[in-house]
């Protein structure tokens, strides 16, 4: 028997800040991903990742991956869940515009308290392919809880790694964001 089912999840997130007149934290970030199950557990996917920081001097990510998953874990409220697969990356980071394949191997769970609230944490690693001193950490992990029907708050703390970050730039970018979320 063929189990047919697709997922889509689609994500945007912004930032700017500033401190005492100097700017401290400028973002723009959109995330995409299609995935298309074979079984109840395994499934293909396709991701599209865009990422722009001002402060990390880059203009421009897109990532490209399209591979495997398989819910290791996939209960009403609790799923687990493991990727692998190529990815192509765009990029201007400085002054330097970079095209590269890399490996994207990725996980992420997620637990809902009933119809309450949730918790969730996330992270993949690329590594470029031909050059694996050359890599990129993405990390988060949050919590949100209702205030309303349609507004609730949410706490999350991410973690930005790029082995090779643009001249003059720290390589780790950590982010602690607490925000409002109107759903629709």
């Amino acid at each position: 028997v063929l189990f047919r089912s697709n997922e889509f999840m689609f994500g945007m997130d912004g930032s700017y800040g500033e401190n005492n007149s100097v700017k401290n934290n400028e973002s723009l970030h959109g995330v995409g991903q299609y995935n298309h199950l074979f079984t109840k557990c395994f499934y293909g996917f396709f991701n599209l990742d865009g990422l722009h920081d001002g402060i990390a001097d880059l203009q421009y990510r897109f990532t490209l991956s399209p591979g495997a998953g398989y819910y290791f874990l996939k209960e009403t409220n609790t799923t687990l869940a493991g990727e692998a697969g190529p990815s192509l990356i765009f990029q201007r980071l400085g002054e330097v515009d970079t095209t590269y394949a890399s490996l994207r191997l990725a996980e992420r769970f997620e637990h809902k308290l009933g119809n309450i609230s949730r918790f969730w944490e996330k992270a993949e690693i690329l590594p470029q392919v031909n050059k694996f001193d050359n890599f990129l950490v993405n990390a988060e992990i949050g919590t949100e809880a209702p205030l309303t029907k349609t507004f609730s708050l949410r706490v999350t703390l991410q973690d930005n790694f790029v082995n090779q970050p643009a001249p003059r730039r720290k390589n780790n970018d950590v982010k602690l964001i607490s925000s409002l979320v109107y759903k629709f």
